[in-house]
């Protein structure tokens, strides 16, 4: 058997595979022309097991078995036509052995088929076990001193006067860069865990909190509605928004209570972050473009048509409220 192309005959180990297989059907196909009976079905899945051990079968792709399963049914078929002829008196005798010839192939074409899957399943179990462990070391070995970091960057940033100093001020930017590598470190860690929780809103918001690792603060979560309506990129800009939200009440406000609420529905998904922290003036903050993101986060809902709303006074804690109108939505004029 030849073709060029075939990664079964060009690969060493499929040219033994594919040999072994070509006699064993050849054989079948005799047996046949000896006994003038087709093999049964369970007599060439019984041939075909025999063979399970030859291991060389599971480095062989899925498409070049097929091709060469194909080839090998179409070289042997017309051999078969010429050794046995086409008389009528030999068309019975024909009949069988392509019988044989289609059982036996095909028997060896479905054990390829299931030793392919098991192996696939055990690839990624491997896998699997290997993020997982990966998870553990990224969160123990770097995670746990990177919150270490944090933390102490945060007990002296609290010696700090209402106007730092600009060497203060570096060592806030540090404790931010911080933060926001916790948090890129945490959102790894949570999809080689389950690569599948991407797109989870509640989850992103638990995962950011805990990545803060401040357990002195409570947080509520309530999340209404169909998720799936919203397009992934309004969601992940949604996401960042809130995050920031929750980055300002975290490290800025002194909150104890923290109450995130999300609401779904056809036409608009509206937001909101709550805090029960130290305030601030909105408008002084507004005019000395510092502080609290205020900005960035009302660009990002306005760049997708919402509105965005902070209020908050001294004493009184912060809240901040969105609304972004989704596609396809009735606005008013």
């Amino acid at each position: 058997m030849q073709q060029n192309g075939n990664a079964v005959l060009h690969h060493p180990s499929g040219r033994r595979f594919s040999d072994l297989q070509v006699a064993l059907v050849l054989d079948d196909c005799a047996q046949t022309l000896r006994t003038g009976r087709a093999i049964t079905v369970d007599e060439a899945d019984g041939a075909a097991r025999r063979t399970v051990d030859q291991r060389v079968g599971l480095l062989v792709d899925q498409p070049a078995m097929a091709q060469a399963s194909a080839l090998l049914f179409e070289t042997v078929a017309i051999v078969l036509r010429d050794v046995i002829g086409t008389d009528s008196d030999s068309a019975a005798l024909r009949g069988e052995a392509l019988l044989t010839l289609y059982r036996s192939v095909h028997a060896r074409w479905q054990l390829h088929t299931r030793q392919h899957a098991s192996l696939l399943a055990t690839v990624q179990k491997v896998a699997e076990a290997k993020r997982h462990t990966l998870a553990r070391d990224v969160h123990d070995r770097v995670g746990n001193n990177i919150s270490l970091a944090m933390r102490q960057l945060e007990l002296y940033a609290l010696s700090f006067g209402e106007e730092p100093t600009q060497e203060q001020r570096t060592v806030l930017n540090a404790r931010d860069t911080l933060i926001g590598t916790l948090l890129q470190l945490r959102e790894l860690i949570t999809w080689l865990h389950d690569p599948r929780t991407d797109g989870n809103l509640r989850a992103g918001i638990e995962t950011f909190v805990e990545a803060m690792q401040m357990p002195e603060v409570r947080l509520a979560i309530d999340v209404d509605g169909d998720e799936s309506l919203v397009d992934p990129e309004i969601l992940e800009e949604l996401f960042l928004v809130m995050r920031e939200c929750l980055l300002n009440a975290l490290v800025h406000a002194q909150a104890g209570a923290l109450t995130v609420r999300v609401n779904f529905e056809e036409d608009e998904v509206t937001a909101s972050v709550e805090d029960d922290g130290i305030g601030f003036d909105v408008h002084a903050a507004s005019v000395a473009r510092r502080g609290h993101g205020l900005i960035s986060m009302t660009e990002r809902v306005t760049q997708l048509g919402g509105r965005f709303q902070l209020t908050s006074r001294p004493g009184s804690g912060t809240r901040a409220s969105l609304s972004i109108p989704l596609p396809g939505a009735v606005r008013d004029v």
